[in-house]
């Protein structure tokens, strides 16, 4: 596969953004709907296999207490305001959806243990590592710097546990192996991601007959 250009990246970024915006808003709305919301909303082991499945993709856009919040909204922002210029909406859709649900399945899977979830920092990691990649693979320079500090975290947490001050900073414990799971999903996002940068004319019906 021959480099990506920028420029093919950057085209739809204003609307990458608008989603992400709208994401922000949706979790904010969320948290301010209180307790009995969260509780409808977060992963539970007990309840995701039976009639309440939404919960392997709500999980991801609520949240334990607003500062909980508060710092997923600063890593919304950062997605924001760096690799968002890599995707449209679109991508940024089925980036947060891949990246939701191997969160929650890996836990199901691996992690009988937790009996609850909730929280976007597993959905970021990926939606994060789906915009660096194509911008790491155009050679810009944020791109390889988000990828490389992604990389790290990841590698540091399955080593030697959450970073220190970030349980403290959410107010909740971290389970630092939904962020791997989390950035699993990120990878998958990118071959539809990949296929959709293509065949842009295809997505938007500017096609012509």
């Amino acid at each position: 596969m021959g480099p990506v250009k920028l420029s093919s990246l950057t085209r739809s970024h204003g609307s990458a953004r608008a989603a992400l915006l709208v994401l922000g808003v949706v979790m904010l709305a969320l948290q301010s709907g209180g307790e009995p919301v969260v509780e409808t909303l977060r992963y539970e082991r007990d309840l995701v296999t039976t009639d309440q499945g939404w919960r392997f993709f709500s999980a991801s856009v609520v949240h334990a207490g607003w500062a909980h919040l508060v710092l997923n909204l600063v890593a919304l922002l950062i997605v924001l305001l760096t690799v968002g210029q890599s995707m449209n909406a679109l991508q940024v859709v089925i980036a947060w959806t891949f990246a939701s649900l191997t969160t929650t399945v890996g836990l199901w899977f691996w992690n009988p243990d937790v009996n609850w979830y909730l929280g976007a920092s597993g959905a970021l990691h990926g939606l994060l590592l789906a915009g660096a990649v194509p911008l790491a693979f155009a050679g810009h320079v944020v791109g390889l710097g988000i990828l490389g500090v992604l990389i790290a975290k990841l590698a540091w947490e399955q080593i030697a546990g959450p970073v220190p001050g970030s349980a403290a900073a959410a107010g909740v414990a971290v389970i630092v192996d939904a962020h791997l799971y989390g950035a699993a999903g990120g990878i998958l996002a990118l071959l539809p991601n990949a296929w959709l940068a293509r065949h842009p004319a295809r997505v938007s019906g500017n096609a012509q007959a």
